[in-house]
């Protein structure tokens, strides 16, 4: 019996039509599509990330912090079908 890594990552949204689903969908197309954007300071260019998603950020602080990026085994966001 041969183990096989998935080749893809699903995400199934429970209420896509609320502010929680949208922003997330929203959120995860734009970095999947790279997106970037002029903010209100002249020149200035921003691009999305994942800073507001507690799975994807990396732990902080003395004590860990939130963020559960590499204390335990999950998904990478970005590599989401």
């Amino acid at each position: 019996m041969s183990q096989e890594t998935p080749k893809k990552v699903g995400l199934l949204i429970v209420g896509l039509g609320g502010n929680n689903g949208v922003t997330l969908t929203a959120g995860y197309l734009a970095n999947n599509r790279c997106l970037e954007w002029e903010t209100s300071q002249a020149g200035r260019v921003s691009g999305p990330n994942w800073n507001g998603c507690i799975t994807q950020l990396e732990p902080r602080g003395d004590h860990g912090g939130v963020g559960f990026k590499g204390r335990y085994p999950l998904a990478d966001a970005g590599k989401a079908a």
